[in-house]
């Protein structure tokens, strides 16, 4: 740190404006600094003073629209409020490149599909009729050479009401297909994220049967699987097989019982991390010998009831989810959101009584209400996880406890659960996490005027007791991601 001379006494706080940032480099010292540092000043300057910077001299005009002072800023033009409305032609005129573009369609600039600025991720929000501005803003993209990152978000021009499936206003449906896969066929594509496929487009089997990517590029996918959605995403699958790394298949599951999204998936050779619903045929990626993280949805049948008969093709899926778990001894991270109960436990159980377990990390995500008697249930078959280090219980649904409804407040009241006692004390080396409604980690012990009954007991804060030792090992916050948690 720098010493203040000791002959300065005085500072003087002027009133008036602010200097232009572009009257800063108009010193004569400015010709003799050096370029990296100029550029690391520009990096903090904003958009439009930058742009001023440009008529100062040659020099600093070259250095305002050079890469480094560009490729971390980002353009946002969505419909729900237009925040660059004043720079968006200059920058998509000027700029070099950028990190992050958020267009909607239909444009109401024409220039997004013509600029020279190459951009790394790019959100496609459609309200309408969508596929040639947007296959034109791909295209441009893609010779640009910079697009890592593409996702499209299908954007309702209604409000969304509880158990009212949207529809979005489109024009042409029958042209989504074409969208969808004219982004998954962009080369050089690192990332696709389909948000919300629309439950009103056809599905149009045979332009994903006929067509082939002209390069297997993405490491990351992730899009709603169902009925509509299966044959672009068993193309995704299929064209991009040898490059894919993590793949994210969100939606209540596919109501047939087709096995070959699974078996795409399983004939992935680099496929490490994946997140999805219970899918017909899952037990074949227990020879997946790359993978090693999985985020199962637990549902069944019978909490599926607005599939209507649909929900029929998903019964077969909750054994084979079971059988895979059994077998798949390469995991090291497994996270269940439990939205069936019986579903939910026949998976524990299964995970379990995998003999060569690797599991270190396991997430239990309880987003139906149960007893706790059913969760004590839930928790002993855990014993049997000799390698499990880290354990974190999400109570997303309020869990009754044994002599009434009111939840557990703390870790305190869990470890004098008997199930959890048991596992805490035959697997020493393991952490205790739990979590509330909103995520938020519970304390370890009640604090205030209102204890509950179990720290009205004082084990919690005695020296020594059993209480204060397993305390040392529960609380601990392992992340936002179920499969984080070392």
């Amino acid at each position: 740190m720098e010493l203040i001379p000791d002959d300065v006494v005085e500072v003087t706080v002027c009133s008036e404006e602010p200097t232009p940032v572009s009257e800063w480099f108009e010193s004569p010292i400015m010709e003799d600094m050096p370029d990296d540092v100029l550029l690391a000043v520009l990096q903090y300057v904003d958009v439009e003073d930058l742009f001023a910077c440009r008529l100062v001299c040659k020099k600093l005009g070259a250095l305002a629209l050079h890469p480094d002072v560009w490729r971390h800023r980002q353009l946002v033009a969505a419909k729900a409020g237009l925040e660059d409305a004043g720079q968006e032609t200059p920058v998509l005129r000027l700029a070099p490149c950028l990190r992050e573009v958020c267009v909607d369609f239909p444009l109401d600039n024409l220039l997004f599909a013509t600029t020279r600025c190459a951009v790394a991720n790019m959100t496609l929000e459609v309200w309408s009729d969508p596929s040639l501005q947007a296959a034109l803003v791909l295209r441009n993209q893609e010779a640009l050479g910079r697009l890592k990152k593409a996702e499209l978000v299908f954007c309702p021009m209604e409000p969304i009401l509880n158990d009212i499936p949207w529809q979005p206003m489109l024009s042409a449906p029958g042209q989504i297909p074409w969208l969808v896969f004219w982004t998954a066929a962009t080369c050089g594509l690192k990332t696709l994220v389909i948000n919300m496929f629309p439950p009103s487009v056809p599905a149009d089997a045979s332009l994903f049967r006929n067509s082939v990517v002209p390069c297997s590029t993405l490491t990351e996918f992730q899009c709603e699987v169902s009925k509509k959605s299966e044959p672009f995403v068993n193309f995704v699958l299929a064209g991009h097989a040898a490059t894919l790394e993590e793949v994210g298949l969100a939606g209540a599951g596919l109501p047939s019982s087709s096995t070959l999204t699974a078996t795409l998936l399983a004939a992935a050779p680099n496929l490490a991390r994946l997140q999805c619903a219970l899918l017909p045929g899952l037990e074949a990626l227990a020879e997946s010998a790359s993978l090693r993280e999985v985020c199962l949805v637990v549902t069944s049948a019978s909490d599926l009831k607005f599939l209507g008969p649909r929900a029929s093709g998903l019964k077969p899926a909750v054994p084979a989810a079971a059988a895979f778990l059994r077998r798949a001894d390469q995991l090291h991270k497994v996270a269940l959101r439990i939205f069936a109960a019986d579903a939910g436990l026949a998976l524990v159980e299964a995970l379990a009584s995998c003999e060569r377990s690797q599991v270190k990390t396991l997430a239990l995500d309880l987003c139906k209400d149960g007893s706790f008697s059913w969760l004590q249930k839930l928790l002993e078959p855990l014993i049997a996880l000799l390698a499990l280090r880290c354990l974190k219980v999400q109570v997303s649904a309020w869990q009754k406890g044994d002599k009434g409804d009111k939840p557990l407040p703390c870790h305190h009241a869990w470890l004098h659960t008997a199930p959890v006692k048991r596992l805490m004390a035959a697997n020493r080396r393991l952490r205790l996490v739990v979590c509330g409604f909103q995520g938020d980690t519970k304390p370890k012990y009640c604090s205030g005027d209102e204890p509950c009954d179990v720290c009205l007991l004082g084990c919690g804060t005695s020296m020594p007791s059993e209480c204060t030792k397993l305390l040392a090992r529960v609380g601990k916050v392992v992340g936002d991601s179920h499969l984080d948690g070392e």
